[in-house]
């Protein structure tokens, strides 16, 4: 078993303007009604998902700390939707996942089904991205 086999996959949604190519943000899924907002740091360029047509997308990402950066996103992936069968939900799974419980029905839904494309809940203030220099 790898190192990377124990961390645990991250989920959350690129932050508005994601304009620039070195720097952008992630807002961290905490959980239901946590009221926070946790921006994680990560390069759009090496994740392939440079410019604004990005912003609001759901992404998976494995979370490190850097003395640089603080909260930094490694290994970003768009994730994906798929449908469920007993309801017109869609869910998400990561690339390790292989079936989830649909969170409306509680029907199994496994990477079979049909994959749909969607963005939906931006976690992000618009503007909210900060400048480098």
């Amino acid at each position: 078993e790898s190192s990377r086999d124990k961390l645990a996959i991250c989920k959350g949604t690129i932050c508005p303007k994601n304009t620039k190519k070195l720097a952008g943000y992630i807002a961290l899924d905490l959980g239901e009604n946590n009221g926070t907002t946790v921006k994680v740091y990560y390069v759009p360029l090496l994740a392939n998902l440079e410019g604004p047509r990005y912003a609001g997308e759901r992404v998976e990402f494995y979370l490190a700390f850097t003395l640089e950066n603080g909260y930094e996103a490694y290994s970003v992936k768009l994730l994906h939707k798929y449908q469920c069968n007993r309801c017109p939900i869609k869910v998400e799974m990561t690339s390790e996942q292989d079936e989830v419980v649909c969170g409306s029905c509680g029907g199994v839904v496994t990477k079979g089904r049909q994959r749909v494309e969607a963005s939906e809940d931006i976690a992000c203030e618009q503007g909210s991205e900060p400048d480098f220099p």
